[in-house]
């Protein structure tokens, strides 16, 4: 759907949790910050059972650097949908952010063990053991995206290699 028609839907009917939350995804892209809040605090206010709605303002207040009120939104989207493993990293992605590496690779694990096939995940999970130095375990989520058909560049895996072989001497 285009912008205009989630615009008519919500014309149509306000109280769209759908459309709106369509709409802030939208306005969230384009960095229209205000009303794509506005939409997600009106699609909560309307129905607060939807995960997907939290783990999306959890989104914006990431994208926005607000990263307790994404913690605390990827959080309650958790408590509604526990074996979704987007909520999980969007979580952990926020603790990183926080320089909280224990809760964000605890994050990471989850999120991998409820859908161990997304090479991103690996790859997001490899960036924060690559900044805490722990190459060997850096290497071996490069690999594992890199085996899921995730982009990596293989300069920086050689990088890595060479990394990790000195860690281990």
């Amino acid at each position: 759907m285009a912008f205009a028609d989630y615009n008519r839907a919500v014309e149509l009917n306000p109280r769209f949790p759908e459309a709106l939350n369509d709409r802030a995804n939208i306005y969230l892209h384009r960095k229209q910050f205000d009303p794509a809040l506005a939409d997600y605090n009106k699609t909560i206010e309307i129905n607060p059972k939807i995960a997907e709605i939290f783990l999306n303002r959890g989104g914006f207040y990431f994208a926005t650097k607000q990263y307790d009120l994404a913690i605390a939104d990827c959080s309650k989207a958790q408590e509604l949908s526990p074996n979704d493993a987007r909520v999980f990293e969007g979580r952990s992605l926020a603790y990183e952010q926080k320089g909280d590496g224990t809760q964000a690779l605890a994050d990471f694990a989850k999120a991998i063990e409820l859908n161990p096939k997304n090479g991103e995940t690996h790859w997001n999970r490899a960036q924060l053991y690559y900044n805490e130095k722990q190459y060997n375990k850096d290497l071996v989520d490069v690999q594992k995206a890199q085996e899921l058909g995730y982009p990596v560049d293989p300069a920086a895996v050689n990088d890595l290699r060479r990394k990790a072989g000195e860690t281990r001497r």
